[in-house]
Order: structure tokens, then sequence, then C-alpha cells
């Protein structure tokens, strides 16, 4: 009877040691280690969150930058049309101006040479 007792009270020691310190202990380390894997995907999706944030914000500036760049070759281009535009006007007005003959040619033709006359030349 006294060993029988004897195991009775060691398998009642082992059943509440296992119970009433070691079940408690392996069902806080698995909460902890739940807790820690909803903390790791929390920070996962707000670490994804964040990441597509800062492509949505350089997707918005490589299209400010490009819409920057594409109305600056639209000035550019207007200026150097323009600048075109000028230089034909001017050169035009070069043309023009060696084509009309100058009024002192006439004089002279008329005139028969240097003569300090200044009625010479016109017709009366």
């Amino acid at each position: 009877g006294v060993i029988a007792g004897l195991l009775v009270l060691l398998v009642g020691g082992g059943v509440g040691a296992w119970f009433g310190v070691i079940s408690p202990i392996l069902e806080e380390k698995a909460q902890e280690t739940e807790a820690a894997q909803r903390l790791a995907e929390e920070q996962a999706r707000e670490a994804e969150t964040a990441r597509q944030a800062a492509e949505a914000e350089a997707a918005r500036r490589r299209e400010a930058e490009q819409g920057r760049l594409a109305a600056e070759q639209e000035r550019l281009a207007a200026e150097q049309a323009r600048e075109a535009e000028e230089a034909q006007r001017r050169e035009r007005a070069q043309r023009q101006r060696r084509r009309r003959p100058s009024g002192t040619s006439r004089m002279r033709s008329s005139g028969g040479g240097r003569n300090d006359d200044p009625l010479a030349g016109l017709e009366f």
C-alpha cells in the first residue's frame, strides 16, 4: 500500500506540475508567438502600404517631371519657330532692300556726272 500511495502521489504531483506550471508556460509562449506573428503581419501590411504610397508618389513625380519637360520642349520649339520666322523676315527685308533702286543713282544718271547744282537731275 505504501508504494501504491507514493506512486499515486508522484503521478498526482506530476499531473499537478504539468497543468499548474508547465502547461501555462507553454500556453503563454504560444500566445506570445501568436502576438509576435500578428505584429509582424501588421508591420508587413504597413510596410506594403508605405511602399505602395512611395511608388505612387514616385510615379506622380515622374509624370510631373515628364509634363514639365514636355512643356519646356514645346516652349523651346515655339521659340525656335519664332526665331526662324524672324530670321526669314529679316532675310526677306534685306532682299527687298537690295532690289530697290536708290534715289541717288537716278540723279547721277540724269545729271551727267558730278555737279554741285542741287537742282540737277530734277525735271521741270
